[in-house]
C-alpha cells in the first residue's frame, strides 16, 4: 500500500479529496463493526475476515487523513511562494507598459492567444478586446508565470528564493522580447490601431 507522503504527491488529488476519502473509510469500518455475527450466524472465518477487513479500512483511513494534512501544508507552501513571486515580479514584468512588451509577454506564455486573430482580434474587433488584452488577460499572464514557478517551475528556479527565481524568468523573457516582438510585429500595429479608435470602431 503507498504510504502517505506518495499518496500526497499525486498532482490532481487535493486535501479535501482525501480527507473525504477517510471519512467514507471510516464510515465502513464503522458500519462492519455494526455488523451482528451471531445473528448473521457468520463463521469463525467469516468473521475473522471481517475483523481483518475493518481493520484495513482503519489503516486506509489513517493513510487518507496524514495525506490530506501533509497535501494542505504542500499547498499553503505552494501558495506563498506563488504569491512571493508574484511580488517580486512588481519593478519587472508589472512594470511594463508598451503594446509591444505586453504583446511579446503575452506571445511568450499563451502564444495560441494571436492565432487565427485570437481574443476576438479579427475582422469585427472591438476596441474592448484590445483593452481587456493588455489588462486582464495580461495580468492573467502573469499570474500564471507566478503559479507554474510556484507550482513546479524549472530544474534550475525550483530551489531558488521567489525573489530568485522571478529574476531569472524576467531575464529570460529580456532575452527573448526583440525576437518576440519582430514575430508578433503585425499584432502589435493591430492593436495599437485598436485602442486609438474611439468605442463606436469608426475612425476618429
Amino acid at each position: 500500500m503507498k504510504t502517505p507522503k506518495d499518496l500526497a504527491q499525486a498532482f490532481l488529488r487535493s486535501a479535501d479529496e482525501f480527507a473525504t476519502k477517510a471519512t467514507t473509510c471510516k464510515r465502513l469500518a464503522s458500519g462492519i463493526g455494526a455488523l451482528d455475527a451471531d445473528l448473521l450466524g457468520l463463521t469463525d472465518k467469516e468473521q475473522k475476515a471481517l475483523v481483518e477487513a475493518r481493520a484495513l479500512l482503519g489503516e486506509i483511513a489513517s493513510r487518507y487523513v496524514k495525506a490530506a494534512k501533509l497535501k494542505k501544508q504542500a499547498q499553503e507552501v505552494r501558495e506563498k511562494r506563488q504569491k512571493d513571486v508574484r511580488a517580486a515580479m512588481k519593478d519587472t514584468f508589472d512594470a511594463l507598459e508598451t503594446t509591444a512588451d505586453k504583446v511579446a509577454l503575452i506571445a511568450s506564455i499563451k502564444p495560441y492567444t494571436f492565432a487565427h486573430d485570437g481574443l476576438g482580434m479579427g475582422n469585427g474587433r472591438k476596441t474592448g478586446d484590445a483593452e481587456y488584452l493588455l489588462g486582464p488577460y495580461f495580468n492573467d499572464c502573469l499570474d500564471g508565470i507566478a503559479y507554474s514557478t510556484a507550482a513546479s517551475g524549472a530544474a534550475d528556479i525550483k530551489d531558488l528564493a521567489p525573489a530568485a527565481a522571478a529574476a531569472v524568468i524576467w531575464q529570460r523573457f529580456l532575452e527573448r522580447r526583440p525576437q518576440l516582438q519582430d514575430k508578433y510585429a503585425v499584432e502589435i500595429v493591430r492593436i495599437d490601431r485598436q485602442l486609438a479608435m474611439p468605442a463606436s470602431g469608426s475612425p476618429a
